[in-house]
């Protein structure tokens, strides 16, 4: 049994390092200049191998995040750890790039207050990432060209505290209280050529957000005969005000020698609100005993109530996302081989974004298969997950995406809080 002091360590040493490596960039689309940024996939490397599928999964060997319902079945002390590395290939008419990011996914632990009556999360993961590069060119009057750049990073981050309460027998309610935070950074820049007399211009905004936002759940189980088990489950994140403070600072410099002529604050510590819409998910499960599980999910969120207090006039569109997927384990209880208690994932999934072009939608969609594989005399699980997939829109000058990505996870199981009956 690993020890409870160096568990609580280990989780505290890699909060303080997942904190810090906010600073690295999550996303390189250019998409992501949209609203808050890009929208991160907040499931755990056990929710992608199957597809994203996590409303109705009712699970006592992981942390799923994603309904605060399935907390009541936390069976055993379990800390999360994941990171996620994806390689992504982008292409339009007139250029394409490939870009490889690897990043911290989530870090969490859940807590069996009282087995299958009442658990507990607590836990750190992105929200939403910012992070890309767009440079036009064009001719004056001079002959000579100037450039338009912007670019922007950062995102917002998310700290839970959740709890889930079995309320009757087959009826489980929970709800995550998330502290959203973080910065949001965009640039734009006029360029102009080398000379004595040009003069270039650089607009920083940084917009400082920290708020609260809730999410609800509910599962209820339907035992079927003896070793059958369907699972229902649906989630609520209320629409909320986020409150966010803006800073622009705006320089003129040199084009020769990069010299700062001035700087002009333009506004300091504006105070307003981001609208972030509500969002529904619905889903279920249906399994047999620990042996294997099959399930959908739908969700959709309203960010066509989206509105930003900044100047910033981004018409979204309201997203909707469908995951199906299944896991299979051949004998996790009696089996002597390794391999019939590894557990065996793949799923679907297919969402619309909120970003649309030209009037053409933005749309995913992708093939994940995982796998989780026991440690050997424990109780944890090393969790992989691949994912392979193509975000593009129909408009005709879209910077469409094929990507792969690979998230790795590690869930400590361990039990804490037992009476000893002899030392």
């Amino acid at each position: 049994m690993a020890n409870k002091s160096f568990v609580y360590f280990l989780f505290f040493i890699c909060l303080s390092f997942y904190t810090s490596s906010y600073s690295q960039t999550l996303t390189h689309s250019p998409y992501s200049r949209y609203g808050v940024g890009e929208l991160n996939y907040n499931g755990f490397s056990m929710n992608m191998g199957k597809g994203g599928l996590a409303y109705g999964v009712h699970t006592a060997n992981a942390v799923n995040f994603l309904n605060p319902a399935s907390y009541t079945s936390i069976a055993l002390t379990t800390f999360e750890f994941g990171m996620s590395s994806k390689m992504s290939y982008y292409a339009s008419p007139l250029d394409t790039i490939r870009i490889n990011r690897t990043a911290f996914s989530y870090l969490a632990l859940g807590i069996p207050i009282i087995p299958n009556k009442w658990g507990m999360s607590i836990g750190l993961l992105p929200y939403s990432s910012i992070g890309y590069k767009l440079t036009s060119t064009s001719a004056i009057e001079t002959g000579d060209s100037v450039t338009y750049q912007y670019d922007g990073s950062g995102g917002i981050n998310m700290l839970y505290f959740g709890n889930g309460v079995q309320v009757t027998k087959n009826l489980s309610l929970g709800l995550n209280i998330c502290y959203l935070f973080g910065i949001m950074t965009n640039n734009s820049a006029v360029l102009f050529p080398t000379g004595d007399n040009n003069i270039s211009v650089l607009a920083n905004k940084t917009v400082n957000v920290s708020d609260v936002l809730l999410n609800g759940g509910i599962q209820y189980k339907i035992p079927i005969k003896t070793d059958y088990t369907l699972t229902l489950g649906a989630t609520y994140s209320n629409t909320t005000n986020v409150h966010a403070v803006k800073d622009i600072i705006t320089t003129r410099f040199t084009a020769s020698t990069g010299a700062i002529v001035d700087s002009i604050i333009q506004d300091s510590s504006v105070s307003g609100n981001f609208i972030i819409p509500q969002r529904i998910g619905i889903g279920f499960s249906f399994a047999k005993n620990d042996h294997w599980l099959i399930g959908a999910d739908y969700s959709w969120q309203q960010w066509s109530a989206y509105s930003s207090p900044f100047d910033q006039y981004d018409l979204l569109k309201n997203s909707m996302s469908i995951a199906v997927g299944a896991e299979y384990v051949r004998n996790n209880k009696t089996s002597t081989s390794y391999f019939n208690k590894v557990r065996y994932r793949a799923g679907l999934n297919y969402s619309n974004s909120f970003v649309q072009l030209d009037g053409n939608n933005l749309t995913q969609y992708g093939l994940s298969i995982g796998a989780g594989f026991p440690v050997i005399r424990s109780q944890s699980i090393l969790n992989i997950a691949f994912e392979f997939g193509r975000a593009a829109s129909a408009y005709t000058d879209a910077l469409n995406e094929n990507y792969g990505k690979i998230c790795l996870g590690f869930t400590l199981n361990d039990k804490w809080f037992i009476k000893r009956k002899y030392d």
